[in-house]
């Protein structure tokens, strides 16, 4: 998609220089972010008073949402990068506070339906999967309406995609003329990156359940294919993969195949070879281990995608302790652990409860379950980064959830905390 880059090329026209323009839109990344958050903190006040019908607890949930997002570090990574990641769930973050807004209000909230339709058009710009929520969205537009074919429900979902389709229109009109293809935002899941042959080993890679896009990393799959020195990968083929078809000696023969393959890519035929050898491959392992090649695989992903320390964006161990000492090294790294293991288990609890009790909250609890659905079972892909855009939903889901255990407790005997709350209203 070419809107990610748009802002950053704007400014480098006007400004003339590339770090000026990376400093603007960083900038401009985190004040968006910053907005969302406010937001989002506004929605987990109202959420909770909609469903526990207690300014208390509703009031101390939105105090615990702007604490846990204001010490987490997980997403404004992202916001100061030139990655999708970050405005894209900004526009999520804005999206889901309009479109709970419209269903708690019904007919009398017509502007929050449009707003929420332009903000889940902008995400699926930043980031295209997510247009895979038109469908949930439109189903539950005809379940709230009660009968398929009401004029006012054909209505809303023609208004809430208009935005989108409007948006797109132009990257559609421009990907025709250019590859006489429709197009509406990407060629493949690889953006047009992955030639055949990377498919094929990107496809072993996966339901080796190795880690194929960190060249650098020494326990990665793509260290153990792509590296010159092979002393240096400690990446190991798991014993439940290897079979009687499936052996270390067959697949010593795909790489070395696919090391010849490296010093000439443009030879159609060693291509071909290259592709049917990891075909063959996949293929051992299927036949040698039928069942545990389709769960093993996403187990191993689910694994690698949702459990870990939520701090692969922080400097290794030795510039960390050179730049923060070691102690403020460590509080920052165990600090910000403990906050996605909060938002973590906190958060699908806390968001599974208000889903029960109130179903206009249920996009909140689809997004973290479709992004795991997406990612590491269907793609098997273990970039952990993309599950970040449910991160503001589980804070959510884990304030309330802190905030009920805490109910009856005064939290306005502080007086920061009885500032904060008197924002809020």
């Amino acid at each position: 998609m070419a809107y990610p880059g748009f802002l950053f090329l704007l400014i480098y026209f006007l400004a003339r220089d590339d770090i000026i323009a990376y400093n603007v839109t960083a900038a401009l990344q985190i004040l968006l972010v910053s907005i969302a958050t406010l937001f989002l903190a506004n929605l987990c006040y109202q959420l909770c008073l909609d469903v526990s019908q207690s300014r208390t607890l509703a009031l101390s949930a939105g105090i615990i949402f702007l604490i846990l997002a204001s010490l987490s570090m997980h997403t404004l990574h992202f916001d100061g990068a030139m990655l999708s990641d970050g405005p894209a769930i900004s526009f999520l973050s804005l999206f889901i506070f309009y479109y709970y807004r419209y269903l708690s209000m019904g007919k009398h909230s017509s502007l929050d339906f449009i707003w929420s339709s332009i903000f889940l058009a902008m995400t699926c710009l930043w980031r295209p999967y997510f247009v895979l929520l038109y469908p949930v969205i439109i189903v539950f537009e005809l379940y709230r309406s009660k009968r398929i074919f009401e004029s006012s429900s054909l209505r809303n979902i023609l208004l809430f995609v208009t935005p989108i389709v409007l948006l797109d229109f132009p990257w559609i009109i421009r990907n025709y003329i250019t590859f006489e293809r429709f197009i509406p935002a990407q060629s493949d899941i690889y953006a047009g990156t992955c030639d055949r042959v990377c498919r094929a080993y990107r496809d072993f890679a996966k339901i080796a359940g190795g880690i194929w896009h960190a060249y650098q990393a020494p326990h990665s799959f793509a260290c153990y294919f792509e590296s010159d020195y092979p002393s240096k990968c400690s990446f190991r083929f798991p014993f439940y993969m290897l079979g009687d078809k499936l052996n270390i000696k067959e697949i010593e023969k795909v790489k070395a195949l696919y090391a010849r393959y490296k010093e000439n890519r443009q030879n159609p035929l060693l291509q071909d070879s290259v592709i049917q050898a990891f075909s063959r491959l996949s293929s051992y392992y299927r036949q040698d281990h039928p069942y545990l090649y389709w769960l093993y695989p996403r187990l191993i992903t689910l694994k690698s995608f949702l459990i870990h320390t939520a701090t692969f964006y922080s400097p290794t161990y030795e510039k960390g302790v050179e730049r923060l000492g070691k102690f403020l090294f460590w509080v920052v790294k165990s600090t910000q652990a403990f906050l996605y293991w909060i938002a973590l288990i906190g958060g699908f609890i806390g968001l599974i409860r208000l889903t029960i009790k109130r179903k206009e909250s249920y996009i909140l609890l689809f997004i973290p379950v479709y992004l795991i659905g997406l990612f590491p079972v269907y793609l098997m892909t273990q970039e952990t980064r993309y599950f970040y855009a449910a991160y503001p939903m589980l804070l959510i889901g884990a304030s309330y959830q802190i905030g009920s255990m805490l109910k009856g407790i005064s939290l306005w005997k502080l007086s920061l905390l009885r500032n904060l709350s008197q924002k809020l209203q």
